[in-house]
């Protein structure tokens, strides 16, 4: 029998943040700003957590998001950091910001959804519902085919659907039903994914029901190039690749 290995309490969490914030010499040298995007700096990997060094510049954002099933703490090292919040419970909640400076540590519960550290989101329960609708985004790849068959000029369009499949936690059994539907032209597979299974950035896997949509329009079939599921670390954190391609 394999037992998982034991997940830390909220007030571990927190104590992490704290002590990691309080003491410079842990962080200070990793600290970089890049104007395109937020930067970002694993400090630490392990079986329990993954401790992560953020920075973001004036007008930088990361988009609305959850952490799946795991829970996660934060503390502000330096300047002001503004955070979104929304309950996609499916009852209308309107958002609420909230503002932390250096110092300031919360805890982000499972299947919080939030933003950061400047953003305005309108209406976050409803771009959660569509964001994470497997129909709406086979819809989107046809609309996408259709459009390019519209076009009176010959050209040579290439669609292509960028995004990992199942991470942070590896999940090969969604990622293999996901591809074998893509290869068999399943739509209803792929439009019938549970979208339980879509948390955090395993969200990503629907950029290729997307694909699958247009191609399936263009009556294109996919050839599997590779899967590989990467494992990082024994709690199963990770990604899934694969490369295909449609002719």
């Amino acid at each position: 029998m394999t037992l998982a290995p034991p997940a830390l309490s909220q007030a571990a969490l927190l104590d992490l943040v704290r002590t990691t914030v309080a003491d410079p010499d842990l962080w200070r040298g990793h600290v970089r700003f890049t104007p395109g995007e937020r930067y970002y700096h694993l400090l630490r990997s392990d079986e329990l957590v993954d401790l992560w060094l953020l920075t973001w510049l004036p007008g930088q954002a990361t988009d609305l998001h959850d952490h799946g099933g795991s829970a996660a703490a934060i503390a502000v090292a330096e300047g002001e950091l503004h955070e979104e919040h929304a309950d996609h419970s499916g009852r209308h909640v309107p958002c609420h910001g909230l503002r932390r400076r250096g110092g300031d540590q919360r805890m982000v519960e499972p299947d919080d959804d939030h933003a950061g550290p400047v953003r305005s989101i309108r209406d976050a329960d409803e771009l959660l519902k569509w964001a994470r609708n497997p129909e709406k985004k086979g819809a989107i790849g046809e609309a996408i085919a259709a459009a390019v068959e519209e076009w009176k000029e010959p050209a040579a369009v290439a669609v292509i659907a960028s995004g990992g499949l199942s991470h942070f936690v590896v999940d090969e059994e969604l990622d293999r039903g996901l591809l074998g539907a893509l290869e068999r032209n399943d739509a209803a597979a792929l439009r019938s994914i549970p979208r339980h299974r879509l948390h955090s950035a395993g969200s990503e896997t629907l950029n290729w029901v997307a694909l699958g949509g247009a191609m399936q329009r263009a009556r294109l079939k996919m050839e599997l190039l590779d899967y590989v599921p990467v494992y990082r670390t024994p709690a199963g954190t990770g990604g899934g690749w694969a490369f295909a391609r449609w002719r």
